[in-house]
């Protein structure tokens, strides 16, 4: 009896795990690295690849190559809209626009449902950043970014965070306001879509150009976004959110490294100063949590023949000690 009571608990649990919405756990569900491709390259895989509409191009991005949008109805599909209802999220896109009319830089949901049912993420006539929903748009001031240069947008829902006065701004990695208004952030799923407004044709259709998009359905944290930026406009980084993300699991996890390219990357505390990226190729600092003083160093790897030629000095310090011993 105790056996069947246990075989039934844990088939229970089982199905309980199964149940549980995929983005449960706190991940990068989307990235278009948009690299003369819009393959996603986040947990949600093929489900949120992206096709090119109308003449949208690939050139060249900040980080390798960006897709180049002309306002008129040029745009990247993406499969359904990867969080709905009120779910914490991170958005993210590097931008390059002179915009002077309302521009959409990424939306999922629906224009027609209940009441904030879309999440549109805009540049604003004036040039700041804001996102809308069904039922009403946050506003606030803050630093432009239609200057024609590359700059990071991002906006936060935090976990909790139910309404537009929730979102928190950055531009290029600092903070820039909160939003305002009391309309929900009740996001539904329609269709992912770069550059253009939710579910509508030739609505704010993007004029500029548009790199790195990612989606987190976590809240990244000031530090973070800082820690983003930083690594993405380092010329000699130049590392995407997907590189970022997995920076930043090694901090999640506390412990570890990474190797990306010819640098590892090791967990460390007791790092000094602020938040964000010091440094050169000899070494680097990231400090992901500037009151725990957490983050990370990197330092280069010993190249291929470094190492072969280490190994090679042992065994030859090894034959000569076992001839000495003969």
């Amino acid at each position: 009896m105790q056996n069947r009571l246990l075989a039934a608990v844990t088939l229970l649990a089982a199905s309980v795990i199964v149940a549980l919405p995929r983005y449960a756990v706190a991940e990068l569900l989307v990235h278009l690295n948009l690299n003369d491709n819009a393959t996603n390259g986040g947990t949600t895989g093929a489900t949120n690849d992206g096709t090119l509409n109308g003449s949208a191009t690939y050139v060249p991005g900040k980080l390798g190559s960006a897709i180049s949008l002309d306002g008129l109805g040029d745009f990247i599909a993406a499969g359904t809209g990867p969080i709905t209802g009120n779910t914490t999220r991170t958005v993210s896109a590097w931008v390059n626009t002179t915009t002077t009319s309302l521009d959409t830089v990424l939306s999922w949901g629906s224009t027609t449902a209940t009441p904030g049912s879309k999440f549109d993420f805009d540049v604003a006539a004036n040039g700041t950043l804001e996102v809308g929903v069904h039922s009403g748009r946050t506003t606030g001031s803050g630093a432009t970014v239609n200057n024609g240069a590359w700059r990071m947008v991002t906006v936060v829902l935090p976990t909790g965070g139910t309404t537009i006065a929730d979102l928190a701004f950055y531009v290029d990695g600092g903070f820039q306001y909160t939003g305002s208004g009391t309309q929900t952030v009740a996001t539904q799923a329609g269709v992912l879509q770069i550059g253009r407004f939710a579910n509508n044709t030739n609505a704010q259709d993007f004029l500029g150009l548009i790199d790195d998009v990612a989606i987190w359905n976590e809240s990244l944290s000031a530090d973070e976004v800082t820690g983003l930026f930083d690594v993405g406009n380092s010329n000699e980084l130049a590392y995407d959110a997907g590189t970022f993300d997995l920076l930043k699991t090694v901090h999640d996890d506390a412990s570890g490294s990474v190797d990306i390219g010819a640098l590892t990357w090791t967990y460390a505390t007791g790092l000094p100063g602020s938040a964000g990226l010091t440094g050169s190729g000899s070494s680097f600092t990231l400090v992901l949590d500037s009151t725990n003083n957490t983050g990370l160093v990197a330092v280069p790897e010993p190249s291929s023949l470094a190492l072969l030629g280490a190994a090679i000095g042992g065994m030859a310090l090894l034959a000569r000690r076992r001839h000495s011993q003969g």
